[in-house]
């Protein structure tokens, strides 16, 4: 891996639980109680750090660790998740170029961008 590219990937890893505490919508997860797995790769999608993403009661808990008692994945680049939380790019965009990957549960699979009102801006 290019060596910007590692350094890039680390910062945006870092900076997901605090990124994504700040981006969520209470009000979009009314009801919800769910586990999600984020999994940010590196560009060609061969290493990933996996997030445990649990909503309950309208709050928001992000842990540094894999989630096999997940309903639902997401799976995307560090560099695309950056993208999509600035807003520079539609996540039906990234969905449609494979280039974030839903898979579980459908109808939680696809909360999850609401969740954080990506698409919005």
């Amino acid at each position: 891996m290019n060596p910007v590219n590692a350094i890039s990937r680390l910062v945006v890893v870092a900076a997901v639980p605090a990124g994504m505490a700040a981006l969520f919508r209470p009000e979009a997860a009314r009801d919800l109680e769910a586990v999600l797995e984020l999994a940010v790769t590196d560009a060609d999608g061969r290493r990933a750090t996996r997030f445990a993403v649990q909503v309950t009661g309208g709050r928001l808990v992000v842990q540094r660790r894999a989630a096999p008692e997940a309903g639902a994945r997401v799976a995307i680049s560090a560099g695309d998740i950056a993208r999509l939380a600035l807003g520079a790019v539609p996540w039906p965009a990234l969905l449609s170029r494979r280039r974030l990957e839903l898979s579980g549960d459908p109808f939680l699979a696809l909360r999850f961008p609401q969740l954080f009102g990506f698409g919005e801006r």
